[in-house]
């Protein structure tokens, strides 16, 4: 069994409005995409800010 541990300080830093305000603002670009490429371009940066948040959150120390 896998236990989980949430760095519950994270949600008091600065990294956490950081990178939720980074998520937040590559979702209207994707949503506009016009070509695969925008598309493309916008899901990459959009992916990488929700697994860097999720690693952060769930880091052990």
């Amino acid at each position: 069994m896998v236990k989980v541990r949430i760095n519950k300080q994270f949600y008091k830093d600065f990294n956490f409005y950081f990178y939720m305000l980074f998520i937040v603002l590559w979702i209207k670009p994707l949503i506009d995409a016009e070509n695969g490429y925008e598309l493309t371009y916008c899901l990459v940066f959009l992916v990488g800010a929700i697994i860097a948040t999720l690693l952060t959150i769930f880091k052990n120390k």
